[in-house]
């Protein structure tokens, strides 16, 4: 289908979680970008995904909750014993009021704005961390798209555990939307998109109708040309969210090891994560002597990333899901750094090994500098996967890729009409 050219502009409106100032994270930059490429196609785009956006206060991600509590619960996330349900709601049991209290206000406004009839599509994004959007969204607009990561599987698997948190919320702050924490029933979905094969797996598994499903992955922009690849001077990278599923520790084990065999130093620009595992991070750099080869470096504007990646050698990748879609893979590939990270769970789009990254099979120390060795000394392999990385994002991970694929899906939508009456609860 060729590109649209549009008789008018039709109004979309992106809204989902609320990002308070500072988010640093892949899925905020995704959905500018998202919005950026559907607006340069003919559409007239809102995107709503901050207070700011909406003329909110910014109330943080943990306003209402004091930094004592947050620090006394944060080793909630890997109590790995208990039930996903159960981590779940005592997650937003503790630490939610500030995610209810915002997502809430959120709504109110999202509210008067649908109400006013003033939008031809909504893009309603389901995050596990603000429950309660896509029943929101679904309930006031005849044409409604989901897009998740793993927000929607999560939702509906959690669903009975959720009324608790709602209750709670509700009476922990006066006023909080009926919505906040309000899972959606399968059968209301009419159209969803995920960012990747594994999550619409996954989806499907929890209840979700594989015909109302599509699979669009994320984009990012790609320099047209692939620039010469640089002399290896053994700088490492590694870029990510400074939590324990992105990995530092595995790699800061690794550099360990490397060190002994050749001059290796290790840049780590972290994002804002929990408190105790940046302490922890602190701790093993003291404990492997590695002070003078690693530099923890605050997180950068998206920009100057670029100039990053090209004055390293490696990037250092490693993600919590089987089937990564991280925006940050897809910017290395196409800066044409090589990158080493672990073998997907399952056939991947992106990650091939020995054909776009040099992979490791298990998460041991010994084993991840032997591939990082490799894709240090081995000048063929390099060559080989930067090319075949950049040629892949180029053509199918590209900005321009993933605006064409939702450009079509919105058409389809407006030209199926509403499924049901628009009714405002």
């Amino acid at each position: 289908m060729p590109p649209r050219q549009p008789t008018r502009a039709e109004r979309i409106l992106i809204c989902g979680p609320m990002f308070p100032a500072g988010t640093v994270g892949g899925l905020p930059l995704a959905l500018a970008d998202l919005a950026a490429a559907l607006e340069r196609l003919g559409w007239a785009v809102d995107l709503a995904v901050t207070p700011l956006s909406l003329g909110l206060r910014d109330r943080g991600e943990h306003a209402s909750v004091p930094a004592w509590t947050r620090r006394r619960w944060a080793w909630l996330p890997s109590m790995r014993f208990l039930p996903e349900g159960v981590r779940t709601w005592l997650q937003h049991l503790l630490l939610g009021g500030g995610i209810a209290r915002t997502q809430s206000d959120a709504f109110d406004a999202l509210e008067v704005r649908l109400a006013q009839g003033a939008y031809d599509v909504v893009i309603a994004c389901v995050s596990r961390e603000s429950p309660g959007v896509a029943a929101f969204a679904t309930a006031r607009h005849p044409r409604v798209l989901l897009l998740s990561l793993n927000g929607l599987a999560s939702e509906l698997r959690l669903a009975r555990w959720l009324w608790p948190a709602r209750l709670l919320a509700r009476a922990a702050h006066r006023g909080v939307h009926k919505d906040c924490y309000r899972a959606i029933e399968a059968g209301q979905i009419r159209h969803v998109v995920f960012a990747s094969r594994s999550w619409r797996d996954e989806a499907v598994t929890a209840g979700v109708p594989a015909t109302v499903t599509q699979v669009i992955p994320f984009g990012c922009a790609v320099a047209g040309s692939l620039g010469s690849l640089r002399p290896v001077t053994g700088r490492l990278l590694w870029v990510g969210r400074c939590s324990r599923e992105k990995g530092l520790h595995l790699f800061l084990e690794a550099v360990a090891i490397l060190r002994r065999t050749r001059s290796v130093t290790l840049t780590a620009i972290c994002g804002p994560g929990p408190d105790n595992y940046r302490t922890f991070i602190e701790q093993r750099l003291s404990d492997l002597r590695l002070g003078d080869l690693v530099e923890l470096r605050s997180a950068l504007p998206r920009a100057a990333l670029q100039g990053v990646y090209r004055d390293h050698d490696v990037l250092l990748f490693q993600s919590p899901f089987r089937e990564p879609a991280a925006l940050v893979l897809m910017e290395a590939f196409g800066a044409g750094i090589p990158v080493v990270a672990p073998g997907p769970g399952m056939v991947s789009g992106l990650i091939v090994p020995d054909e776009t990254c040099v992979c490791f099979q298990t998460p041991h120390p010994a084993t991840v500098s032997a591939a990082i060795e490799r894709a240090l000394s081995d000048g063929s392999l390099r060559r080989r996967i930067r090319v075949a990385a950049h040629g892949l994002v180029t053509r199918e991970y590209s900005v321009e890729a993933m605006g064409s694929r939702y450009d079509r899906l919105l058409q389809r939508i407006l030209d199926a009409g509403p499924r049901s009456a628009h009714t405002t609860p």
